[in-house]
């Protein structure tokens, strides 16, 4: 029987690098690349939904700027934003109100 040979220094040493070097990648890991993980996936979340916020605020901005345009450019809509909002009436109308 042929007995077995302890390692050799130098492959004891090459073995005993990598071990460390897998226990620091582990360490760097679980520290640095996993917390930030989570906050990338946080900041999306919070990226779709400011995105959103501003698609919905482009649309109102959208609206808003053809009412000004109808307001400045289209009489029958600024009569109709006098009547509902002042109340406004022609000389001779009348307002029929319902119970």
């Amino acid at each position: 029987m042929t007995e077995a040979r302890p390692p050799s220094s130098s492959a004891r040493r090459w073995f005993d690098f990598l071990a460390l070097l897998c226990v620091g990648m582990a360490v760097v890991y679980l520290t640095v690349i996993l917390p930030n993980g989570s906050k990338t996936d946080k900041l999306r979340a919070q990226r779709d939904t400011l995105k959103a916020e501003v698609d919905g605020v482009r649309t109102e901005v959208d609206h808003l700027t053809k009412e000004i345009d109808a307001l400045k450019k289209d009489p029958y809509t600024i009569e109709r934003r006098l009547r509902q909002q002042v109340h406004y009436l022609k000389p001779g109308e009348r307002v029929f109100q319902s119970e």
